[in-house]
């Protein structure tokens, strides 16, 4: 008697588990719904920065690790200093001088030339992403109440139909 009702009691835990992260997920799916289609805008403005350092970060992982680069420009009459995207550090020194790419209104936000001509993910690759997260959540709740109904005694075993 005790093992059936410390086994439904798992049952109930993991259920619970399932249900927030399917609940989770289904949240990030109709989070992301509204932006599909929204494409940023394009890199219209560019400007002369000076890399004014190189950080590396060894994370100890199989990467080995990542290099920032930081660059100062004067963007919209002001000075700024801002770390570089797409700009891994890959022949570049502190005090050389670099074409960057930002945005109207984003001047803090520069972009190398060959990040600036990638442009965003297309509406197929967003679509992409919803149905996976779709599948993730319909999944996690599935499970969920098949955890439930054993959890309730309705059903035995999470494998009998």
């Amino acid at each position: 008697m005790f093992f059936t009702v410390l086994k439904r009691s798992a049952y109930g835990v993991a259920g619970t588990v399932f249900l927030v992260v399917g609940l989770s997920v289904a949240a990030v799916a109709v989070t992301l719904v509204p932006k599909i289609g929204d494409e940023p805008r394009e890199f219209d403005r560019r400007t002369e920065a000076v890399v004014a350092g190189i950080v590396r970060t060894n994370t100890g992982g199989p990467s080995g690790g990542h290099t920032h680069v930081r660059v100062s420009y004067e963007a919209d009459g002001r000075q700024t200093t801002a770390r570089l995207r797409g700009g891994n550090g890959q022949g570049l020194r502190t005090g050389d001088r670099v074409e960057v790419f930002y945005r109207s209104g984003e001047p803090t936000r520069v972009a190398t030339k060959a990040y600036a001509e990638k442009g965003p993910p297309g509406t197929g690759t967003m679509i992409a992403v919803m149905a996976g997260v779709l599948v993730m959540s319909t999944a996690a709740l599935i499970v969920c109440w098949h955890f439930f109904t054993a959890a309730t005694g309705r059903r035995r075993s999470l494998l009998s139909a």
